[in-house]
């Protein structure tokens, strides 16, 4: 194994995008790694609106994130502002 990553709670979803890989919790919560930094993470936040986060994944682009949660609630983030808020 190369490398490791910790999050609170139980992993319940994992994204690649172009410069690292996401990671969304059961507690609602998205974590963005940089991969180019050993694993470091670099952004934190809640999922607006949901409870469980199940699915996360990137636009080809990595322009866009889409999460979906237990609660039917589906987001859909730009990146940028994601990374500079």
């Amino acid at each position: 194994m190369r490398d490791s990553a910790k999050i609170n709670g139980s992993a319940t979803s994992l994204s690649f995008s172009n410069n690292g890989f996401l990671v969304s919790s059961n507690q609602g919560e998205i974590y963005i790694f940089d991969i180019r930094k050993t694993s470091t993470c670099v952004k934190k936040f809640d999922d607006e609106g949901s409870y469980n986060t199940l699915n996360i994944d990137v636009s080809s682009n990595n322009k866009y994130l889409a999460s979906s949660s237990i609660t039917g609630i589906v987001n859909l983030y730009e990146m940028e502002n994601v990374l500079s808020e």
